[in-house]
């Protein structure tokens, strides 16, 4: 990955630039890293045990069970007997950003939805095409209620 493509505004030319791998690190993937690294290998396996156990408890639940199913059965025993409690609310913090991010690509994804509906609707009005037959086909395409197609109609009446 270069550090420049993630420029909005790429430069024309570049004095420095900066190139890193980018390995993936999840426990089973990899192998000849992880176990080139014993304390790598065994973060990939905590965070592979807080993914199972979060699928059958909340999250906060599945990281503390992580945390004592690694100390029995030696997995970053050393760091989690001295920094539990840090290493616990560490783990909720990453999980709570990843939510973040989660929630933020859903919002992004329905302004488009939405702003994609408008068009549809502008198209429509411009070849002259009857509201309830637009309504319909909002309801059936875009699995919108009644009510959702008549305000999502309404809004761009209003400004044509």
């Amino acid at each position: 990955m270069k550090l420049s493509d993630a420029f909005e505004k790429k430069p024309d030319t570049s004095e420095l630039e900066l190139t890193v791998s980018m390995y993936n690190i999840n426990y089973g993937q990899n192998p000849e890293l992880l176990n080139a690294c014993q304390t790598l290998k065994e973060y990939a396996q905590y965070v592979s045990k807080v993914r199972e156990y979060a699928e059958k408890m909340p999250f906060a639940d599945a990281v503390e069970t992580a945390v004592d199913d690694c100390i029995r059965n030696g997995i970053l025993v050393d760091f989690l007997l001295k920094n539990r409690t840090e290493a616990i609310e560490m783990s909720i913090f990453e999980y709570d950003e990843e939510k973040h991010l989660k929630n933020e690509r859903e919002h992004a994804y329905n302004e488009g939805r939405a702003e994609g509906i408008r068009i549809l609707i502008r198209a429509y009005l411009k070849e002259g095409i009857a509201k309830d037959r637009i309504l319909k086909e909002l309801e059936e395409s875009y699995s919108l209620c009644k009510e959702e197609a008549e305000n999502y109609y309404t809004e761009i009446e209003s400004k044509i």
